[in-house]
């Protein structure tokens, strides 16, 4: 079963959903000042924050809200236990139904507890091969790499995901100049393609 939290964040988050296995959240960052830097209204089409540590993948969809002083956004964070692998088919579906439960005012319970639910078929057991986690953020610009979404989720666990406390993952209008000075871009790093047969050149299995 996946793990998932949803919150309306200012000042303060208001939590909206919550798994009842939910240990998970003590790890989630907060993202305010990244996103004052990232966000362009209109402008950004999609942006998923992504990072991973001993326990398992994050990966948030957001909700971006009208605020006059302050950024506002709603947040629904998906949990990936480590130990599990989920195709880039139902990744890319749950993330998308992710972001239609927070589009909506309220958020339906039994639309949650479906996105925690996970087929059995769909589960691999891997481990990342290695931690090199630093302080640095960085961000990778989808609309600017020669990779579709399906691709960048298919084969998520890269190496530079693992060099970095968190990722953004975004998509903006080509047009849009951007940088930051609190993160890195990484929107130049190749994707490596693994497959099953090949994992343990990337992944140590237990």
């Amino acid at each position: 079963m996946l793990g998932l939290y949803i919150a309306e964040c200012n000042v303060e988050a208001k939590i909206r959903y919550l798994s009842k296995q939910h240990e998970w959240i003590g790890d989630l960052p907060d993202l305010n000042i990244y996103l004052k830097e990232i966000y362009g209204g209109k402008s950004l089409k999609a942006c998923y924050p992504v990072f991973v540590n001993q326990n398992g993948c994050y990966i948030g969809a957001i909700r971006m809200l009208s605020s006059v002083n302050s950024i506002e956004y709603i947040i629904a964070w998906l949990f990936i236990p480590q130990g599990m692998y989920i195709s880039a088919c139902v990744l890319r579906n749950k993330l998308q139904e992710l972001q239609f439960i927070i589009n909506k005012n309220e958020i339906d319970e039994q639309e949650c507890i479906s996105i925690e639910n996970i087929d059995k078929e769909e589960r691999l057991v891997i481990v990342p091969r290695s931690w090199q986690f630093s302080e640095k953020m960085a961000y990778r610009r989808v609309e600017l790499t020669d990779y579709s979404w399906s691709e960048m989720f298919q084969w998520l666990y890269q190496d530079w995901l693992f060099n970095y406390k968190l990722v953004f993952l975004v998509e903006m209008d080509c047009h849009l100049s951007f940088s930051s000075s609190l993160m890195n871009d990484i929107s130049g790093e190749k994707l490596i393609e693994y497959h099953d047969v090949h994992l343990t050149q990337f992944l140590n299995c237990k």
